[in-house]
């Protein structure tokens, strides 16, 4: 683990960060007191972690840089007028718990969606994390490698959705790494069985578990 200075910097910068995007909102305060306890928490977690760290330790301790950013992400959108609202995925999102990897429950996960979940997005857009869940007794798990991209796809599944539309900062699948070879052409279009070869055989574009409930339930990605 860190030495108890470069634990109290590591900190001291995660809160800058925090702090300097809250700056830039027009209502900071309306969410300051949330990403300060979450901040608070994540201090007297990484001090427990110092002592003796523990796989559900570490997801609880990982599981709020996702908090934060939605919060963040919300308040953003708000002030430019959009209508969202935030949601804690944890309440839908129930795995076993192996700690680290989780799997989850998915007839549950179906059954707390449509109670909670669905109801909400008849009153604007719903912002939610990606990557973490919990357990029957309410701990925070975390879903592995890939663990965003799986909970979208689960919650599409979830909620029936007609499509899953994954951002990040390569615009699609390429046959190689467009950072690493320029020639690298881009795949429009490619059926479930190959982009789950490509990822199985090392291509960071899509984690194998993650196209899963897409094809259960015929869900283009």
């Amino acid at each position: 683990g860190l030495e108890p200075g470069e634990r109290f910097e590591k900190l001291d910068a995660i809160r800058n960060i925090q702090f300097a995007i809250l700056e830039r909102l027009r209502y900071p305060n309306v969410i300051r007191e949330e990403i300060e306890r979450l901040l608070e928490n994540i201090t007297v977690l990484a001090e427990a972690a110092a002592l003796a760290t523990s796989p559900a330790l570490t997801d609880e301790l990982v599981s709020h840089g996702e908090l934060m950013s939605t919060l963040l992400f919300v308040e953003i959108l708000r002030e430019r007028d959009v209508q969202a609202q935030w949601f804690d995925v944890r309440k839908v999102m129930r795995t076993n718990d192996r700690f680290g990897r989780a799997e989850p429950d998915v007839a549950a996960l179906a059954e707390l969606a449509a109670l909670q979940l669905l109801p909400r997005l008849n009153d604007g857009l719903v912002i939610t994390q990606g990557f973490i869940g919990s357990e029957n007794k309410g701990r925070t798990t975390t879903l592995g490698r890939g663990g965003s991209d799986y909970t979208a796809a689960l919650l599409a599944e979830a909620l029936h959705a007609s499509r899953v539309d994954i951002w990040t900062d390569v615009p699609g699948i390429y046959t190689t790494d467009p950072r690493v070879v320029s020639a690298a052409k881009r795949i429009d279009e490619i059926a479930f069985a190959e982009a789950a070869e490509m990822a199985t055989f090392g291509a960071k574009v899509l984690h194998p578990a993650t196209l899963l409930p897409a094809v259960r339930s015929d869900i283009p990605v």
